[in-house]
């Protein structure tokens, strides 16, 4: 590939207490590419998108995203991340729970909307969203 990757990972290494769950891992991936881990159970692949997104930091190696060194919070804020478990809540609404992300992520009125719409659009959740706020408005009418 040419160019510099969007994502570097250079010797990597992660250890919780005197366990070592990562090591010595090196991985470039380029614009355009589609990249996927396989391993079973607690061979480390969460471990290495969380190094990866800035949620979690390596205890030896580098990472950099976009040619940035992570965790780094500018860059953290373009990155999503979905973990195993379910990270939604159940008491919100679906457009709550988008409400409520999006404001972690900085992002308020105009700007918010726009973005919660483009999120909805793309995967194919608009309907439903507005199907349910219609029902949830009537419901609160009763």
């Amino acid at each position: 590939m040419s160019g510099k990757p969007c994502i570097r990972m250079e010797h990597v290494s992660k250890r919780f207490g005197k366990k070592t769950v990562i090591e010595d891992v090196s991985l470039d991936v380029y614009g355009g590419e589609i990249f996927g881990m396989l391993g079973p159970s607690g061979a480390g692949k969460t471990t290495i998108v969380k190094m990866i997104a800035g949620i979690d930091e390596a205890t030896h190696g580098t990472i950099h995203v976009l040619n940035t060194k992570m965790p780094n919070l500018q860059v953290m804020k373009r990155i999503g991340f979905m973990a195993q478990s379910d990270a939604l809540y159940g008491e919100l609404t679906a457009l709550e729970n988008l409400q409520f992300f999006a404001s972690i992520y900085g992002l308020k009125g105009k700007k918010q909307k726009q973005r919660i719409h483009e999120v909805m659009e793309l995967v194919n959740l608009t309907d439903h969203v507005i199907l349910g706020l219609v029902y949830l408005r009537r419901c609160r009418r009763a």
